[in-house]
This record gives C-alpha cells, structure tokens and sequence, in this order.
C-alpha cells in the first residue's frame, strides 16, 4: 500500500509541474485508487477469496462549497465482489492535490456477506431541483420576451428543456439492501456502467446462490 501511496503523491507533483495533463493524470490516479482498495481488502481475504469484479464512483460533494475558489475533496465509493462477499470503500477524493479535506467525513471500509444481501432494488427519482431551475428559466424568457427578443425564446426553449429532462429522465441508481434490520442500503451510483452491471449480476448470482 505504501507504493501506492507514494504513486499517488508522485502523481500529485507531476501534475502540478505541468509533467502530466489533467486528463492523464484522472485515469492514472483512478487506476492507482482502484489498486489501493484492493490492496487494503486483500488482507481480509479467507485462504482462497478472490476478486471477481469492481465498480467505482465519486458522489460528489456533500454540501456547498464555502468557497468556489478552493477546491475541496468528494465523496467517493469502491465496491469490490468477490466470491464470498462484497466490499465497501468510502474515502474522501482530492481530485486535485491542492483540495482540502472536508471536516465530518471519515474513511471507512467495510464488507457484507451475500448471506446477509436482502435484494438488489433499482430506484429512480425526478430531478425536482432541475425542473425548478428550468421553470425559473423559461418564466425570465416570458416575463422578458418585450425586452430581449430572441434572447428571451432561447430562455425559455432552454428552460422548457430543463423541466421535462428532469420530469421524464429520473436520477437512477440502485440499492444493496440488508436483512439486518435497521441497517442502512449501499447505494450504487453510476449504475448504467458496464463495471456496475458485471458488479451487480455477480452480486445478484452469489444472492440467489446463498438462498439455495
């Protein structure tokens, strides 16, 4: 782990000296943030336990910003299936190396037995922020239409557009639920991802395997 670590930090000055491009460096630092998860369950592993897929993702920030001018970590995620349990890795992301840490937020890893999966459940949710926004739009292009014309039909066409993304294409992402009461799901983001589908299934087969 530490090889990894120091790659990271390697990586962080490439970047910051202009050695390595903004895209470049992403990939890179998510292979090497992919790798270190493994290498932090591993130890974990019973004689014979082994990986048979992954799914990564980055939640996003927990709450505004204090400042659009500094950049601060996201939450971010790493499920690991192997062929007796699934694996959970929540760490902040420092996107960049200048990010700072958000205060609250601690690192944690985890695992669930497939014994203890309930169910796989697909949810869906509309966009109610966006349509808002979009409402909000397209009400300045009508209530401006005297005034800026064509800009006021780009208005309200944009925000028109807003309101039924957000009503007809709903946020979805899936949920691993317990049968422990009163424990909390796993939700699954960015689980239209080919890495989240194999993730899944393998999640679903292993579930169905333990039932009998």
């Amino acid at each position: 782990m530490v090889a990894i670590q120091d790659r990271l930090t390697a990586l962080g000055r490439l970047l910051s000296v202009g050695d390595l491009t903004p895209k470049r460096y992403a990939k890179e630092r998510q292979d090497s943030l992919a790798r270190l998860g493994r290498a932090m369950i591993v130890p974990s592993f019973e004689r014979g336990e082994s990986i048979l897929a992954e799914h990564h993702w980055v939640e996003g920030h927990p709450r505004i910003p204090d400042s659009v001018l500094r950049e601060t970590a996201q939450i971010a995620s790493s499920l690991y299936a192997t062929d007796r349990r699934l694996f959970r890795w929540r760490f902040q992301d420092r996107g960049v190396p200048t990010a700072s840490f958000l205060e609250g937020v601690e690192e944690g890893l985890e695992d669930r037995r497939y014994s203890d999966v309930a169910a796989v459940h697909v949810r869906r949710a509309r966009r109610w922020g966006e349509a808002l926004t979009g409402a909000v739009i397209a009400g300045v292009g009508v209530l401006l239409a005297a005034h800026l014309r064509m800009t006021a039909y780009v208005l309200a066409a944009v925000g028109l557009f807003g309101v039924l993304h957000g009503l007809l294409l709903p946020t979805r992402w899936v949920e691993i639920t317990s049968r422990e009461e009163g424990e909390a799901p796993w939700p699954v983001l960015a689980a239209s991802a080919k890495s989240a589908r194999a993730l899944l299934a393998e999640v679903e087969r292993r579930t169905r395997s333990e039932r009998g």
